[in-house]
This record gives C-alpha cells, sequence and structure tokens, in this order.
C-alpha cells in the first residue's frame, strides 16, 4: 500500500514545525480567546453573561478543537480502516492501491 496523502492539517502543523500537541494546544488557545477578546473589545462584556450569549459565540470554536481532537484520532484508525477495506474488495494489490490514492 503506498504512502497516503498528508491533510490539509498535516501540512499546516509541518509548516509551523510544532509537534501535533503543541499545534492544537495553541489552536485550542486562540480559538477559545479570540471570541473573548472581540467581545471584550466591542464593549459587550455585560451582556455576554445576562443574555447567555456565550453559548452562541463559542459554538464554532468547539466545533473546530473537536475536530483537530478527533482527526489525530482517526488518523491513527486510516491504516487499518483501509487493510480491512482490502479483504472486502475483489482487486488486484496494484487497483486497489490506485483507488486509494484517487480516493
Amino acid at each position: 500500500m503506498s504512502k497516503l496523502a498528508p491533510s490539509l492539517i498535516e501540512r499546516l502543523i509541518a509548516r509551523t514545525k510544532l509537534s501535533p500537541s503543541i499545534f492544537i494546544l495553541v489552536s485550542v488557545i486562540v480559538l477559545l480567546l479570540f471570541p473573548i477578546v472581540i467581545v471584550w473589545i466591542e464593549g459587550y462584556w455585560d451582556d455576554l453573561f445576562s443574555q447567555r450569549y456565550w453559548r452562541a459565540i463559542f459554538v464554532q470554536p468547539v466545533i473546530i478543537i473537536y475536530i483537530l481532537i478527533l482527526e489525530r484520532v482517526f488518523k491513527r484508525m486510516e491504516v487499518s480502516v483501509i487493510k480491512g477495506l482490502r479483504k472486502v474488495v475483489r482487486l488486484s494489490d496494484e487497483e486497489f492501491d490506485r483507488l486509494v490514492e484517487r480516493t
């Protein structure tokens, strides 16, 4: 089986030259601080908690953080899933490798 192409997140991690764990940690801090800083600059700090807007401003960052964390988990499973599919698909090894690369 040929080497799988790196994902967008893997290319970004390679470009920043950080370890994946440090990259995720920095991303979490930036993604959670960004809405807080924006609310503070705009002067809506009191309304944020009295009107329960804090839930709405943290939905998108939390989803992105969730994807970043799960990407690492799914990446570890990727090769085993492809090997498992190899047993089911009726293709030659070369055809299967081309299918994996295309997909």
